[in-house]
């Protein structure tokens, strides 16, 4: 799995938005879980879209051998 750590400021604030966007969720909360995630975007949306912890989440990324799709259950 490839993990993409968002380190510009610009780069999370447009990570935050596509989150926000994917996830039907408010900037608040793809904020939250950003931060929660240690800003990866993937780990991110599989905890706002399956409702799971960071751990969780990335188990499931695991699982489903980086496959988003998969993870998602898609």
């Amino acid at each position: 799995m490839i993990d993409v750590m968002l380190t510009n400021e610009k780069l999370r604030g447009r990570a935050k938005r596509i989150l926000a966007e994917a996830s039907g969720r408010d900037l608040s909360t793809a904020e939250h879980a950003m931060r929660q995630s240690g800003h990866n975007l993937r780990v991110a949306l599989v905890m706002l879209r399956l409702g799971v912890n960071a751990a969780e989440a990335r188990e499931k990324l695991t699982n489903a051998k980086g496959n988003l799709r998969r993870a998602l259950g898609e």
